[in-house]
């Protein structure tokens, strides 16, 4: 089974309460069993900044990550 997801054209992030929306795709090429299908969506929090000595420094920091049912069988 392939599974395409596909975000709707934005500015490339998002702030913070702002909706973000798109499709997900599934292809299976024969018939699959299949109970549900699951997205996980994540977001973090990426900075960059100099330093006194000129130097580049950057820190990474996950905000949130949740998965969402996006199809579910009987």
């Amino acid at each position: 089974m392939t599974l395409k997801v596909e975000v709707d054209e934005g500015q490339g992030w998002y702030g913070c309460g702002q909706m973000v929306t798109g499709r997900v795709t599934a292809f299976a090429p024969t018939t699959t069993a299949c109970k549900a299908i699951l997205v996980t969506i994540g977001g973090y929090t990426k900075t960059q900044w100099t330093d006194s000595e000129d130097k580049l420094k950057s820190a990474e920091e996950t905000n949130f990550k949740e998965a969402v049912t996006v199809w579910a069988g009987r």
